[in-house]
């Protein structure tokens, strides 16, 4: 597992791994925090930089799911 002071780009490729790994994936942004234990503005960079990238989507729920 990476530390929290791993470069924002490792814990990109981390989570979109795992969400390519697990398609049905579909998280709230609190259950990201805790799943990967981030601090909540590394947390917030990484959706922001997967949902940019239109990899993630958030549903009006809120939670992340890959965008297919």
């Amino acid at each position: 597992m990476l530390f929290q002071s791993a470069p924002l780009n490792e814990w990109v490729r981390l989570i979109r791994a795992e969400y390519a790994e697990f398609p049905g994936l579909h998280l709230t942004r609190e259950q990201v925090r805790r799943l990967w234990s981030l601090d909540e503005t590394t947390c917030e960079q990484v959706l922001e930089v997967l949902e940019t990238e239109g990899f993630l989507r958030q549903t009006p729920s809120g939670r992340y799911v890959r965008n297919e």
